[in-house]
């Protein structure tokens, strides 16, 4: 089922959505109507929580079946001595990284 019809106009309501954007504002009302103890308390869990979850991800991804493929492909069957043969990929490899950081970096300007 399509949340777009032929003219570009959303069909229906995402449900789920809307919840989590009431969520979001319900954690930026408690930040805002108790004070910097409990805008402390809730950065602690909204910083924490999706650090640990990317761990438990990664965790679970390296013991799906065929993972260690995967492993192989992109890390230890790499050419490490094309960095050093060829110093140009340095450059373009920081360019690439002030490229996807976006333009309100300051690196950004002075780059």
């Amino acid at each position: 089922m399509s949340t777009l019809g032929d003219d570009l106009r959303p069909t229906r309501m995402m449900w789920k959505n809307v919840g989590y954007s009431f969520l979001t504002w319900v954690i930026v009302f408690l930040c805002v109507a108790f004070g910097i103890k409990w805008t402390g308390r809730i950065t602690y869990f909204t910083m924490g929580l999706p650090i640990v979850l990317l761990f438990v991800f990664l965790g679970r991804a390296i013991t799906l079946e065929g993972a260690q493929d995967g492993i192989d492909v992109y890390i230890r069957n790499t050419n490490w001595e094309i960095l050093t043969e060829k110093p140009s990929i340095w450059s373009a490899a920081v360019a690439q990284i002030f490229f996807s950081l976006g333009i309100t970096f300051g690196i950004m300007t002075a780059y």
